[in-house]
C-alpha cells in the first residue's frame, strides 16, 4: 500500500453503525462457541496507537487491511483458555485467526512489522478501531483507510434528496474559502485546473475556513485525494 494518494472519507453514524452491526453478527456465534464471557463491540474514529511495533493483517492478495497488537493473541488465549500457558498457543492462534478471518471476510495472515504512522493516522484518515470485550478483557483492531473506505457506499451526487433537501436544493449560497489575507469565492476556486497556483500567506499548520456572510460553516482541511479536489500550501 505504498501509494502517494492517501484515502480521504468522512464517515457519518449510520455507516459507523452499519458497520459495527456486521462486526457484531460475526463476533456473537464464535464467541458462543469459544468462550464463556459476554462479548460487545465498539468502532470509532482511531486515535494514533502508541504501539512502535505491531502486527499487520494482509488478505489473501497480499493486501495490507488492518493491524493488531502484539498482545492479541495473549488477550484472547486469556479469554478462551483462562491460562497464559504456552501449552495453549498453537491452538488459541489458530482460533484467534478463525476470528480474524471471519471479521474480515477473507483468509488473513500476520507479519510483525514497524507502524509506519503517516500511513495509518493522518488528518481525514478514515482509519477505525475496532474494540472487542469479553467481561471485563478489551483488544482492539485497526482497519486500514483503504479497507475501510472499500466497505463504504460509493458517494454519488446521483442519491435521492430528504424532502427538506429538495425544498433547499433551488437555494443558492455563496461560499468562500478564507485563507489569511486573501478570500476566493468557492465556485472561482472550483474552477482552477491542476497545477495552478494561488500565493498566498496562509500558514501550513492552519486550517482554511468555509465561510458564508462572515459565518464560518466549517474548517477546510488541505491534502491531496485521488477522487475529490484538494488545497495543498506548500513552503516557500
Amino acid at each position: 500500500m505504498n501509494q502517494t494518494l492517501k484515502p480521504y472519507r468522512l464517515i457519518n453514524p449510520s455507516e459507523i453503525s452499519k458497520l459495527s452491526r456486521h462486526f457484531h453478527s460475526v463476533l456473537q456465534p464464535w464467541n458462543a462457541v469459544y468462550t464463556l464471557s459476554s462479548a460487545s463491540v465498539y468502532l470509532q474514529r482511531a486515535c494514533p496507537a502508541e504501539a512502535s511495533r505491531i502486527l499487520s493483517l494482509y488478505n489473501q492478495t497480499g493486501e495490507l487491511i488492518g493491524f493488531i497488537s502484539p498482545s492479541f493473541f495473549e488477550n484472547l488465549q486469556q479469554v478462551i483458555f483462562g491460562s497464559s500457558s504456552s501449552c495453549f498457543r498453537g491452538v488459541n492462534e489458530q482460533i484467534s485467526h478463525e476470528l480474524l478471518s471471519a471479521l474480515f471476510q477473507d483468509n488473513l495472515s500476520t507479519q510483525e512489522e514497524q507502524l509506519d504512522i503517516q500511513e495509518w493516522f493522518y488528518r481525514g484518515s478514515p482509519c477505525l478501531e475496532l474494540g472487542l470485550t469479553f467481561d471485563q478483557t478489551t483488544t482492539s483492531l485497526f482497519l486500514h483507510p483503504r479497507w475501510v473506505v472499500e466497505q463504504l457506499p460509493v458517494l454519488s451526487g446521483n442519491a435521492l434528496l430528504s424532502p427538506l433537501e429538495s425544498s433547499l436544493s433551488d437555494e443558492q449560497l455563496e461560499l468562500e474559502i478564507k485563507l489569511l489575507s486573501f478570500t476566493m469565492n468557492l465556485a472561482d476556486l472550483l474552477t482552477l485546473k491542476p497545477g495552478e497556483v494561488i500565493k498566498t500567506d496562509h500558514p501550513q499548520n492552519e486550517d482554511l475556513l468555509l465561510k458564508h456572510q462572515q459565518l464560518t460553516l466549517c474548517t477546510v482541511h488541505k491534502g491531496s485525494n485521488d477522487g475529490y479536489k484538494s488545497i495543498q500550501i506548500a513552503s516557500n
